[in-house]
């Protein structure tokens, strides 16, 4: 885990706004209830954590800025926008966001910063915001469909686009992290185009990336899915 200085100055370094699109995987699950599969949905959230990570100085002892993960995209139903750093904490009900600590607490990185690719963009259709991507690059032949142009109609996706890889640099930068989890086969694809079609899109050859599997709605079981990604973690050997 990172040491203390290193959080501190992450922390310090990260966007102004990070507070509103990411977090850090800290969650208030015991290892039993990972172990027996009964995590409630309402122990999620990110309130027991946030007085700490209002102070700098507190936060800087629990989060871990060796690791970042990366989600896709935030969906329209979001999290409670009122408490900071509250994204990847959904409490409702049909959120699968009670398998994330399933797979990261009591690894290597729990305590990981953790953010979506695509910001600024709030579609509950993954796939969708992974056309319109796809739409955007160079010599692209992809053709969006009108019902699909008319959820974004009024959107310049080019600055979504951009402003979404310069806040990943922004946070990478901040972060100078060892490992990078990809969380979900259109982080693993897009993480690539990115990194092909946009030069300023870079990390450093020695970051470790590690891809996971994502919850998808009709994937597997999502506790199997939890553990087929725990398990990838644990066979790392964290430096």
């Amino acid at each position: 885990m990172a040491s203390f200085a290193k959080n501190l100055a992450a922390l310090q370094a990260l966007p102004s706004d990070a507070k509103n699109f990411a977090s850090f995987a800290l969650y208030n699950v015991t290892p039993a209830a990972i172990e027996h599969e009964e995590i409630d949905y309402h122990d999620v959230g990110i309130a027991p954590f946030a007085k700490q990570l209002a102070d700098f100085n507190q936060a800087a002892q629990v989060i871990n800025s060796d690791v970042m993960m990366m989600g896709y995209n935030m969906s329209t139903r979001g999290n409670d926008s009122t408490i900071p750093w509250s994204n990847f904490h959904e409490t409702i009900k049909k959120s699968n966001d009670k398998y994330i600590p399933a797979t990261l607490k009591g690894t290597f990185a729990e305590g990981a910063y953790m953010s979506d690719l695509f910001k600024d963009l709030h579609l509950t259709d993954s796939n969708l915001v992974h056309r319109l991507f796809r739409s955007t690059l160079p010599q692209s032949r992809l053709q969006l469909k009108p019902e699909e142009l008319a959820q974004v109609a009024g959107i310049d996706l080019a600055v979504i686009f951009q402003r979404s890889i310069q806040l990943f640099m922004a946070e990478y930068r901040a972060l100078q992290p060892k490992y990078l989890l990809l969380f979900g086969k259109n982080t693993q694809d897009d993480f690539a185009k990115l990194r092909q079609f946009y030069p300023e899109f870079q990390v450093a050859p020695d970051v470790q990336i590690i891809k996971l599997k994502h919850y998808a709605p009709r994937a597997e079981n999502h506790y199997s899915v939890a553990r087929q990604n725990r398990q990838i973690l644990t066979t790392i050997k964290a430096n």
